[in-house]
């Protein structure tokens, strides 16, 4: 037998072997490869030291064996028929085809790949056996030679078990109901529309379940980090303590995740009823936007961790554990209960019962029915609407907002303020307060209160009666001739004409009432101080008159302060101060006052600050301060209301650092490539909103936190530079996505396949054409950049069967008068994922940009836009440019096909490919897709739309808009 020695004196593996014969060796020399090569003699020996790498043999035909030696890492095909196999010691890939195979991996880190994807064959799996049902095909593996399985089935019923392989392990299982059991390796799992049952240990696996509606999956694991993508059927998900992401479809699934343990999760859910349970760490869970999805959400109840909420628009029943959470409820009917920690919770039209069992809570409960609120003790901000709501705070010093509606406030121990505001209503309002035996109580507006010590009332337009207690309290009747008598306290009481006012007194006189005439013009004062401090303003030419008594102080057009919500107020009175006081406490300048309002601090010099309290907005307390010169003035204060950016959870792919100098990926910046600093470009994943957070954690250690912008979102990348490090030294930069919600994660690409239907009129440099005549070259007009060249086009067929099968699939039409008066040639037909251009003052003030883009099926809240039932059947097309881009579509502004991860998944294989071909860089890993407005999903996009429909707005504003 003889050694043919590679590359010399023979050339090449196919050389040496053509002068070999059978049992023959073919040594390779170090740092030789790579080759491809047939193997045409049986029972040959190749062999190789580990640096000879890139050697690919594949098993002729009639050969029955090879074996391989030394440590060279070479992967073998086998020939489709009965193949013996022997590995080395390197780390080698051999594959299966059919045939009754041997394999023995050898002593390397080696993988077996069973292909049998083209074949609809059952597969039986364990770690030492393989066998195909039907077939006469099987795999004989030496017992722990192989460490990792490729496994690749078709359409039939697998089963594989591989429990005693702790590797690192991937499936796609094809269309079939497949079981899998593993062991505790880092897994990849891809599933089809079958249903599949998976069981795997504690390593980090990643799993898609296809997208199929059938399959009804079961998925068991262990503590390890999973990330899993389910399928529109019915997944049942039972996972350990890990940190998981998961994203399942819109079937009805139960999710068990975490048990007692305190991993971090973020769960997305579809539109289906899903029933979720976590235990007890830093939960974010999205429970999907459909109507139908009455969702069941618990932590664990011992549970610290923060939790994130996003409730759907059905009847959701949200119980969480003792950690602050921040719950979007929807617009269902909710039942929410949380623990002792601090809670933000939000909720729309539904009749909600809301239970904060303890902590500091802002509570802002639907106004489309009459709400349960109950509290703990804390410091609570609960705001109500018009209806007979039942509000029960416990002890703390609270704040109730409410609107009326003949509903029940009770207060308990502390300090409780009650905010109302009759100013929409034409007819008068009276209320009383009642003090017996240090019980406040009374009506105000047929709303009936118990326990609260301090008001603030506006009136109506009518002829208002409003009497308060002995808190600081203020009143404003608002238009007519109202009556305001307010109690002990100092208190700030809004005048005008035709009021009666009074302001009371304390025992001995030591409050300070302010009347405040904003706006009445001239006028002549009589005021009487020593005459129970009473008088009279009368305006000029017989315009009425405003009498007063027990008023320590007449301010005229008082100005008021206003902060944004969460912002800090930082101002200058402009004297020096002595003494302040807030409600009816006094403080020495420089103290700082803290209330449930927020924390107030006046200094010697009548500088100030104000912060308010997280989430809370509304007037601020009662506020006077007293100069050197014993002169009292008032401070008045507004905190104003913000638009709530929608909580999102992140899920997917981390941001994408890449270090600019290291051209050639190396991972090593050589001099030639080093020029001044070192450029760092961190491509934000897809999921990444406007209002996140960017960690940057620089070379030094340090961490530098970059607030995103709509800007940013739309260049899809942040660029940095540092310092170089000095020679033989590393320089590493790593960048992580917060949510708003306070959710740390990764972001995903959540966009979707767009497309055309057949006939929509597209602008192009030779007038307008039908999209099917479209062909790739033509010119298209964009809104941007003008004509651009029309690189790919895609057409998918769907008949009146699949869409019966698939109402997720029919079209959406949007009527031309919708998006504008003046816009569009006929009604706009488009796919439900196919976003139009919205050009909008109202986006302006929710996103801060005037331009957006939303998918057609999150405007259906809009009359005029309809789901095309009247379709049987329908063909998208699909066009493509070198980037992402507005086109005009019968004259409406809409998007070009936008190639996220989503999108790419939901094109044919065939699409793809030719879409890879142009552009290359589409099929990477790390590819992050750059739209070319900010694209606004999910319930933001559909408060958008609300907004359009209920102030009858269309949506497009400016005429650039319309091409």
């Amino acid at each position: 037998m003889s050694i043919l020695s590679v590359p010399s004196p023979y050339a090449t593996v196919a050389d040496a072997m053509a002068a070999a014969s059978t049992g023959d060796t073919i040594s390779l020399a170090a740092g030789y490869g790579p080759e491809v090569v047939i193997v045409t003699l049986d029972n040959i020996t190749i062999t190789g030291p580990a640096s000879a790498t890139g050697i690919d043999l594949t098993i002729g035909a009639g050969v029955t064996g090879l074996t391989l030696d030394g440590e060279a890492p070479i992967n073998v095909t086998d020939s489709g028929t009965d193949d013996i196999i022997t590995g080395n010691s390197g780390d080698n890939i051999i594959t299966v085809t059919g045939g009754a195979d041997v394999v023995d991996g050898g002593a390397g880190d080696d993988w077996l790949v069973l292909d049998y994807s083209g074949s609809a064959v059952t597969v039986s799996a364990t770690t030492t056996s393989i066998s195909f049902a039907g077939s006469p095909g099987t795999v004989t593996i030496a017992p722990n030679s192989i460490e990792h399985f490729l496994v690749l089935t078709g359409g039939g019923t697998d089963t594989i078990t591989l429990t005693t392989a702790d590797g690192d392990n991937y499936f796609d299982t094809g269309e079939g109901a497949s079981t899998v059991t593993v062991g505790s390796g880092d897994n990849v799992f891809v599933g089809g529309s079958g249903i599949d049952t998976l069981t795997f240990g504690n390593g980090d696996n990643s799993i898609n379940l296809g997208y199929g509606t059938n399959g009804a999956n079961t998925l068991t694991g262990g503590s390890g980090n999973n990330t899993i993508l389910g399928s529109d059927g019915i997944d049942t998900v039972t996972l350990g303590g890990g940190n998981n992401r998961i994203e399942v479809g819109d079937g009805a699934n139960t999710l068990s995740i975490g048990g007692t343990f305190n991993g971090n999760n973020v769960i997305i859910g579809g539109s289906g009823i899903d029933t979720i349970t976590v235990g007890g760490g830093n939960n974010c869970i999205d429970a999907g936007w459909g109507t139908a999805g009455a969702n069941t959400i618990t932590s664990s109840a011992t549970g610290t961790g923060t939790n994130s909420i996003l409730g759907g628009e059905g009847i959701d029943t949200i119980t969480l554990g003792n950690g602050d959470s921040y719950i979007a409820a929807g617009g269902g009917d909710n039942t929410i209960t949380t623990g002792t920690g601090d809670s933000f919770i939000t909720a729309d039209n539904g009749i909600d019962t809301i239970t904060a069992m303890g902590g500091d809570n802002v509570i802002e409960a639907g106004t489309g029915g009459i709400n349960t609120v109950t509290t703990g003790i804390g410091n609570d901000v609960v705001e109500t609407g018009n209806a007979a709501d039942i509000i029960t705070t416990g002890a703390g010093n609270d704040i109730i907002k409410d609107l009326g509606g003949g509903g029940t406030l009770t207060g308990a121990a502390g300090h409780d303020r009650i905010i109302m505001d009759f100013s929409a209503s034409s007819g008068g309002v009276t209320t009383t307060a009642v003090n017996v035996a240090g019980t406040y109580s009374g009506l105000v507006g047929g709303t009936s209160y118990t326990g609260i010590e301090e008001f603030h009332i506006t009136g109506s337009g009518g002829g208002d009666i409003i009497t308060t207690g002995a808190g600081a309290d203020v009143l404003d009747g608002g238009h007519g001739a109202d009556t305001l008598t307010a109690g002990g306290g100092s208190d700030v009481i809004y005048g005008t004409v035709g009021d009666v006012i009074a302001g009371g007194e304390d025992a001995g006189g030591g409050d300070n009432d302010v009347l405040v005439l904003n706006g009445l013009g001239d006028g002549t004062l009589e005021y009487d101080v020593g005459n129970n401090e009473n008088g009279t303003f009368t305006l000029n030419a017989g315009g009425g008159s405003i009498s007063f008594t027990g008023i320590e102080s007449i301010v005229f057009n008082a100005d008021m302060i206003t902060t944004p919500e969460d912002t800090t107020l930082v101002g200058d009175l402009g004297v020096t101060v002595s003494t302040f006081q807030v409600g009816n406490n006094t403080y020495s300048a420089g103290q700082t006052v803290v209330r449930t309002e927020g924390e107030l601090t006046i200094n010697v010099d009548g500088s100030y600050t104000f912060a308010p309290a997280p989430n809370y907005n509304g007037p601020a307390p009662v506020i006077s301060y007293t100069d050197s010169a014993n002169v009292t003035a008032s401070l008045f204060i507004e905190v104003t209301a913000m638009d709530e950016m929608t909580p999102h959870c992140l899920t997917g792919e981390a941001p994408t650092v890449t270090i600019t100098e290291d051209a050639n990926n190396d991972g090593d910046i050589n001099e030639a490539e080093l020029i001044g600093r070192v450029n760092v470009q961190i491509a934000l994943p897809g999921g990444a909103f406007a209002g996140d957070t960017l960690t940057i954690t620089n070379p030094d250690g340090t961490t530098t936190d970059v607030t995103l912008t709509v800007d940013d979102i739309i260049a899809g990348k942040i660029l940095v530079d540092f310092e170089p490090p000095a020679v033989d030294e590393t320089i590493t930069v790593s960048a992580a996505v917060t949510s708003i919600v306070g959710t740390s994660g990764t972001g995903t690409d959540s966009a979707t396949v767009v497309c055309f239907v057949l006939g929509t009129l597209i602008a192009t440099a030779g007038g307008e054409i039908p999209v099917e005549h479209l062909k790739v070259g033509d010119l298209v007009q964009t809104r941007d950049r003008g004509l651009q060249p029309l690189r790919w086009t895609g057409r998918r067929d769907v008949d009146a069967s699949e869409l019966s099968e698939n109402e997720n699939l029919r079209p959406i039409r949007i009527r031309k008068d919708v998006i504008s008066a003046g816009c569009g040639v006929g009604d706009l037909v488009v796919s439900p994922q196919h976003r139009v251009l919205i050009t909008s003052k109202v986006a302006q003030r929710m996103f801060g940009n005037t331009e957006v883009l939303i998918s057609a099926k999150q405007l259906l809240a809009i009359d005029g836009v309809d789901i095309a039932v009247d379709v049987e059947d329908v063909t998208y097309f699909h066009i493509l440019f070198d980037q992402h881009e507005i086109v005009y579509a019968d004259g409406v502004p809409s998007e070009s096909l936008y190639l996220g991860k989503e999108a790419q998944k939901s094109l044919s294989a065939a699409g793809r490919e030719e879409i890879h071909a142009l552009f290359p860089e589409t099929a990477s890993p790390t590819f992050v897709a750059t739209s070319c407005r900010p694209i606004i999903q999910g319930k933001r996009a559909r408060k958008l739309a609300l907004r359009h429909q209920n102030n009858d707005k269309h949506l497009l504003d400016d005429q650039r808009a319309y091409g």
